[in-house]
């Protein structure tokens, strides 16, 4: 043992003053003091502890003190109480408690016995806590009768606990009173707690993290102060108590279902924020994400499943309060946008996030858990590491957008850009610098935010207006098949400024049958923020299920669209009865938050054709099932190329309530003629001016004129009748460069597996379109 003597400590100069040593009256220690031992010294024989073992008894009890005749038996390093250490030893100092006390852990045993699982005994899958520290009195009561000093390193309770939001939640019908887990109307709540100190196996952390043992140990001595030489001098000693906070798991519903695999699971894995989770600081998402997952914890287990909330102790990402504070202050004063959100925390930490999610998944695996239904998280990190670590996730779930705090959009898109899950928009880096939380310039400030997310929507009319609408093509970067949404924002604000009456996102021609949910919303975002909040937007949500369809007409609700589009669920053409599709847009029209426009187009629905008296009966359903008697479904696009049809219509409903749209611009005149209310067409795209050109002349009596015009138009557009290929290479040639995009042929080239057309039907396109071009540029 390396050891010294307190008569041999170097006495301060005349008059300087030390405290009170070791070698006082009051001390409670003798004046030989160990600093250090070594493996093979006289005496020295630590007490066998096999981490991995099948059992408690065969692993060996974790003996930390240096107390008494324990410093030559003891098998760990460090201390008891994590970050909670110095404060005992402060006890002991100020004389309150006892050096060599004796815990009386009689009543204190676990209010549920979690059952024995394989990774208790599996070295590699728990290696940052003791699998058996929950139950040491019952595994080591034998040594603790000899006078042992053992120590619990986790404790499991239950409690009633209330939280703000689920009293809410509960006064909002979004959660029951069952009498079990929401025992009343107040919104208190029933759960099991499971506190947990960390305890490390340092070879098993030193393999999570990449490194070896040895470079494990020296870098833990050198950057705690020196505190723990025997890092250093003990390799023989495994485990390691280090000064951190542990973890805390709350558990919604009985217990033992956590470990079922037959039920479901929801789990929010969730990092200390005190200024938010308890102060509420509006900065952050992390108090709303927390109550979120609080509550669709509590829902889970309502339904029969069981719901985990698991708090870690790592506040401000591990750098710290005083760290994050510090961020704060620059990420204020030099201007809080999303784009510089982690330059400004590695500018003073150094580094971006120090929580190293590695360890995270331990207590996963000792409560046994194999797969989780419901990730309450974005986090691509906790995500990633569950996952490696032999975890199922079946479903990602995002914080809902109308919890998130208005200054907290700086955090949660810069992080959405860093990585992060989301269902909904990813900005470019360019769009991250526009999203900027509240200043300091003056203290009104502190409580009015000036962050802008997504221009706002002004009303518009019940039914669409009459005119021309175009359905926008789709840019993409194919080196990464991602969307180009620079180029897409610069297309949309080009054609809204051509005398278009509105555009189309996420019709057939935007090929939106290949695009995700994300990508659909993030569209249709782009959208609105390219043209402003009155410039009127109608949304494809075409899909093959009610379900699919609601969500999308929600997702362009969300985003800012004015309209949704819908054409029939039609995968099994021929189960598609007249019948099965008046029921499928009787739902659609009840529950969707927008206006629906529905969508005849045989030729994408498996030959599905709706007649004029099929929608006649679907407009007339749904304003009878409505209180105010107006129907929600508001108008029609007729990719059929029935005139006919649309004389029917224009019969039977005035134009102020059902619009009826020709879904080509070569039949234009003639569907005006019988009483459309204009088109949707794809070759608005290339020639937008002069699909619009038809439409005013028609529109203010100079029909010869619009007859003419219409005609030239109605040629130039045959040779993109053939489908998208060919639109998107026309719109790449014509209008695209008008828009100020570069590259636009290579950005418009359908997204695989769809090809380009071939060079003979590219010349036809240029050849049949160059006559209407010099008329587009005379507009």
């Amino acid at each position: 043992m390396l050891a010294t003597d307190t008569d041999n400590i170097p006495k301060p100069a005349d008059g300087a003053t030390i405290p009170t040593s070791p070698t006082s009256a009051n001390s409670r220690y003798s004046k030989h003091i160990v600093l250090t031992t070594y493996p093979g010294q006289s005496g020295i024989d630590p007490v066998p502890l096999e981490w991995g073992a099948p059992d408690a008894k065969s692993r060996g009890p974790v003996l930390v003190s240096r107390s008494g005749a324990q410093l030559k038996r003891r098998n760990a390093l460090g201390a008891h109480g994590g970050s909670y250490a110095i404060y005992n030893a402060l006890a002991i100092a100020a004389g309150d408690l006892p050096p060599d006390f004796r815990p009386d852990f009689r009543n204190s045993e676990p209010t549920f016995n979690f059952p024995w699982q394989p990774a208790w005994a599996d070295k590699t899958k728990i290696v940052s806590m003791d699998p058996y520290g929950h139950d040491i009195v019952n595994q080591f009561r034998d040594e603790l009768n000899a006078g042992w000093d053992i120590r619990p390193t986790m404790a499991v309770t239950r409690a009633n606990m209330k939280l703000a939001e689920i009293g809410e939640a509960v006064r909002e019908k979004k959660l029951d009173v069952d009498g079990s887990i929401v025992v009343d109307e107040s919104g208190e709540v029933r759960v099991t707690k499971v506190a947990v100190e960390p305890v490390w196996y340092l070879p098993g952390v030193a393999d999570r993290f990449g490194v070896d043992e040895a470079t494990l140990r020296r870098t833990l001595f050198e950057h705690t102060g020196g505190s723990y030489p025997e890092l250093i001098t003990r390799p023989d000693l495994k485990v390691f108590l280090p000064p951190i906070g542990g973890l805390t798991v709350y558990i919604f519903g009985p217990p033992e279902r956590v470990s079922d695999e037959n039920v479901r699971l929801a789990l929010r894995i969730h990092d200390e924020c005190n200024g938010s989770d308890v102060f509420q600081s509006d900065i952050c998402t992390c108090r709303p994400y927390l109550a979120f997952g609080i509550r669709e914890a509590i829902r889970e287990a309502q339904n029969g499943g069981s719901g985990v909330v698991i708090y870690f102790r790592k506040e401000g990402r591990a750098l710290g309060e005083v760290i994050k504070y510090l961020v704060y202050n620059a990420r204020k004063r030099g201007g809080d946008t999303a784009d510089k959100y982690f330059t400004r925390t590695e500018n003073i930490a150094g580094v971006r996030d120090m929580r190293f999610q590695a360890l995270m998944p331990d207590i996963l695996h000792w409560l046994g858990i194999k797969k989780i239904d419901r990730m309450l998280s974005m986090s691509n990190m906790k995500h990633d590491a569950i996952v490696q670590s032999g975890i199922k996730i079946l479903e990602r779930v995002p914080i809902p957008e109308d919890m998130i705090p208005s200054d907290s959009r700086v955090e949660i898109d810069a992080k959405i850009n860093a990585g992060y899950f989301t269902t909904g928009r990813q900005y470019t880096m360019e769009e991250l610098a526009e999203v900027r939380g509240r200043g300091w310039e003056k203290w009104e400030d502190v409580t009015s935010s000036t962050i802008v997310i997504m221009t706002c929507v002004s009303p518009q009319p019940h039914v669409p207006k009459p005119g021309v609408w175009c359905p926008a093509v789709t840019f993409f970067n194919h080196d990464t098949d991602t969307l180009d949404l620079e180029s897409q924002k610069k297309y949309y604000s080009y054609l809204s400024q051509t005398g278009l009456t509105g555009l189309v996102i996420l019709g057939t021609n935007s090929e939106a049958f290949l695009l995700t949910r994300e990508e659909r919303k993030a569209l249709i975002a782009t959208a609105r923020e390219a043209v402003g909040p009155n410039y009127p937007l109608m949304a494809g949500v075409g899909a093959h299920s009610t379900k699919q369809v609601l969500e999308l007409a929600a997702d362009a609700a969300d985003a800012g669209a004015n309209y949704v589009l819908v054409l029939p669920s039609a995968y099994f053409g021929k189960a598609t009865t007249m019948p099965v599709v008046k029921r499928f847009f009787a739902d659609v029209a009840a529950q969707s938050p927008l206006p629906v426009v529905l969508y005849n187009f045989p030729g994408v629905c498996n030959g599905v054709d709706l007649d004029s008296e099929t929608i006649t009966a679907i407009v007339r359903a749904s304003a009878a099932a409505r209180p105010d008697g107006v129907s929600n479904v508001v108008g029609v696009k007729l990719t059929c190329g029935s005139v006919a049809k649309i004389t029917r219509l224009a019969a039977t409903f005035s134009k102020d309530e059902f619009a009826v749209y020709g879904g080509q611009a070569d039949f234009l005149v003639g569907g005006l003629a019988v009483g459309s209310a204009g088109c949707i067409g794809a070759f608005t795209n290339v020639f937008p001016r002069a699909a619009s050109r038809v439409y005013q002349l028609y529109t203010t009596g100079h029909v010869a004129e619009a007859v003419e015009l219409q005609k030239q138009t109605a040629l130039a557009e045959s040779p993109i009748k053939s489908g998208i290929a060919a639109t998107k290479y026309a719109a790449a040639v014509f209008s695209a460069p008008k828009a100020g995009i570069v590259g636009a042929e290579e950005k418009l080239r359908p997204r695989t597996p769809y090809e380009e057309p071939a060079e003979a039907a590219k010349k036809t396109v240029r050849e049949a379109m160059a006559a209407v071009e010099e008329i587009e540029r005379g507009l």
